[in-house]
C-alpha cells in the first residue's frame, strides 16, 4: 500500500504528522499548491464520478 493512494488513513495521517506537518501548513504553504489542486480535482472526481488515476 502507498499511503499517498489512501491519503485519509489514520496510517497516512501519522506519516504526515511524522514528518513535522501541521494542517495549516498544507493549506497554507505555496509548496503544497498542486498538491492541493489534485486534491480538489480529485474530490471534484469523486463527485461527478470520474476518478482519474493521473497523477
Amino acid at each position: 500500500m502507498r499511503i499517498s493512494d489512501y491519503p485519509f488513513t489514520q496510517e497516512a495521517a501519522e506519516h504526515v504528522r511524522g514528518l513535522g506537518y501541521s494542517l495549516e501548513s498544507l493549506l497554507g504553504k505555496t509548496s503544497f499548491k498542486g498538491v492541493r489542486g489534485r486534491a480538489a480535482e480529485r474530490v471534484a472526481g469523486a463527485l461527478s464520478g470520474t476518478i482519474s488515476d493521473t497523477k
